[in-house]
């Protein structure tokens, strides 16, 4: 074998099932064996005992992915939307903190930054979380699925959103 693509192997990056980029030579953060899939469209992380729905809000699980188009809201759109979602036979949904979404970045992957067997369908965009950036009224923060990354917005933009709950 050639020397100078062997010493590329390791750099390479790996596509798993969706569109992800993975590099193998990074640790895998989210492994499907934290995490406990329901029938019901959702899946437990036992590390932070959060049940999330593993469709982005306005998909619909149908037993093997998620079905149907993505609705994009504003933060207090996003907020109100989790208020009265009603998913799994549980009213009790809401939009994570920061350190919460932030917990299911893919440390491994990019585009998207997530475990795609977990949460397939995920586009690398932006996700709205509940925390307000402390600085200015006027943002709040949202996670990246794109690179991973944390960032502020303006609440009136308009971003995706993956709804929570505690567990039991």
């Amino acid at each position: 074998m050639n020397k100078r693509f062997a010493k590329a192997l390791p750099l390479l990056f790996l596509s798993f099932g969706g569109i992800a980029e993975c590099n193998l030579n990074v640790n895998v953060s989210t492994p499907n064996s934290r995490f406990t899939i329901a029938n019901d469209g959702t899946v437990k992380d036992e590390d932070t005992k959060l049940i999330w729905m593993r469709c982005s809000l306005g998909q619909n699980w149908d037993g093997s992915g998620c079905t149907g188009e993505i609705s994009s809201h504003n933060w207090q759109s996003a907020l109100n939307a989790a208020r009265d979602t009603d998913f799994a036979g549980v009213t009790d949904w809401r939009l994570p903190n920061i350190k919460e979404l932030s917990s299911i970045i893919e440390q491994q992957c990019y585009n998207p930054s997530i475990n795609e067997s977990l949460f397939p369908g995920t586009p690398a965009e932006q996700y709205w979380t509940s925390s307000p950036y402390a600085s200015s009224a006027k943002y709040g923060w949202n996670v990246s699925f794109y690179l991973g990354y944390n960032h502020h917005n303006f609440k009136t933009s308009e971003f995706y959103v993956r709804l929570v709950r505690n567990a039991e």
